[in-house]
C-alpha cells in the first residue's frame, strides 16, 4: 500500500496477544508486513526514542481489554497519551469492554474523533476501517512532500530568518485546550520538548476562569 515501514501500530496488553497476532495476519497483504508493528504495552519504558518512533505510525490500533484497564499506571497512561495522536488516526477495538468511557477517564483522547470497533464485528470491517486510515495517511504524506519541495518566496525566507534569531520577540507559544477536564480531581501533565536546549527557557502557563499560574 505504501513505501513507508510505519503504517500500522497495534497496541495490546499481554492477555490480548492472540488478538494482536490474529489482526497482524489479517492486515498483512493489504499492508506491508514490514509496516506493521505489534507492541505489548507491558514493555513500555521512559525512553524518548520509543515514544517518537511509535507515534510516527500512520494508524494506531488499540486493543482495549479488561487487563489493560486494570493495569494502567502513570507510565502507560503517558505512553498512550503521547502515541494515540492524532485521534482521527486511532482505532479502538473493544475486547471484553463495553465502552470507551473507562479509557477516556484515564487518557486524554478525543473520543469523538477516534474510531471504535468491536470484537463481535466481521474481519472485513476491521480491514476496511484500518486500511482507509492508512491510505489517507499515505496521501497526506505525499501532499506534504510536494509542499516541502516548493522553494520559499522572499517573504517566507525573511520570516524564517526572523524566527532563527532566537530573540524574545520571535519566541513561539502554543495553546493547548484539553477536550476533557476532570472536575474536582487532580491530573498529571506531561510535557515533551523536541529540543532539549529549549528546556531552560520554557515557560508553561495554566489559565482558569479566575486564576493563572506560570511556571518555568
Amino acid at each position: 500500500m505504501s513505501q513507508t515501514a510505519e503504517d500500522l501500530l497495534i497496541i495490546y496488553e499481554t492477555e490480548a496477544k492472540q488478538w494482536a497476532t490474529y489482526l497482524q495476519s489479517l492486515f498483512t497483504g493489504s499492508i506491508s508486513e514490514a509496516g506493521i508493528c505489534c507492541y505489548d504495552i507491558a514493555t513500555v519504558s521512559s525512553r524518548r526514542d520509543d515514544f517518537l518512533r511509535l507515534s510516527r505510525y500512520t494508524c494506531k490500533l488499540l486493543i482495549l481489554s479488561k487487563g489493560m484497564l486494570e493495569s494502567f499506571c502513570p507510565m502507560r497512561r503517558f505512553f498512550l497519551a503521547r502515541v494515540l495522536s492524532p485521534a482521527a488516526h486511532v482505532v479502538v477495538l473493544l475486547c471484553g469492554v463495553d465502552s470507551l468511557t473507562p479509557l477516556l477517564e484515564l487518557v486524554p483522547l478525543n473520543g469523538d474523533e477516534c474510531l471504535q470497533i468491536s470484537s463481535e464485528q466481521d474481519a472485513a470491517e476491521y480491514l476496511s476501517t484500518v486500511t482507509d486510515i492508512v491510505r489517507k495517511g499515505v496521501s497526506a504524506s505525499a501532499a506534504n512532500a510536494n509542499l516541502l519541495t516548493r522553494r520559499p518566496s522572499g517573504s517566507e525566507q525573511k520570516a524564517e530568518q526572523t524566527q532563527s534569531t532566537g530573540t524574545d520577540s520571535a519566541r513561539s507559544s502554543i495553546m493547548v485546550i484539553p477536550p476533557r477536564v476532570p472536575c474536582g480531581s487532580s491530573a498529571e501533565v506531561f510535557i515533551l520538548l523536541r529540543n532539549e536546549a529549549a528546556a531552560s527557557n520554557a515557560e508553561v502557563e495554566f489559565s482558569g476562569e479566575n486564576q493563572m499560574l506560570r511556571l518555568k
